[in-house]
């Protein structure tokens, strides 16, 4: 099961508070062609240092990041069947704007 984690600082470096939902998506397909049901959802709450890392299964995820302070960030990602561990911002880079 690949290991998925990432870090949250502020603007100023500080670690920030806050919470990621993980959703599966409704349907994930199946190696037989077939569309299964997803899981339940995973709740991880950001530690001291701003970090978290948890095992998630491979798939599709909806995931809420909900930072003190901040409006919530939603996006759409799809975790790989990987053994290593995954930076989240890996999977949502190609969402995040890039300032030129």
């Amino acid at each position: 099961m690949p290991g998925l984690y990432g870090v949250f600082p502020d603007g100023s470096g500080e670690p920030c508070q806050g919470t990621l939902l993980f959703r599966p998506t409704a349907y994930r397909g199946a190696d037989d062609g077939e569309s299964v049901l997803g899981g339940s959802p995973v709740r991880v709450v950001l530690d001291e240092d701003g970090e978290f890392d948890i095992d998630l299964e491979s798939g599709n995820y909806y995931v809420d990041i909900r930072l003190k302070g901040a409006p919530t960030f939603s996006r759409e990602i799809s975790v790989p069947d990987v053994n290593d561990s995954v930076n989240l911002k890996t999977l949502l880079e190609d969402y995040l704007e890039v300032e030129s």
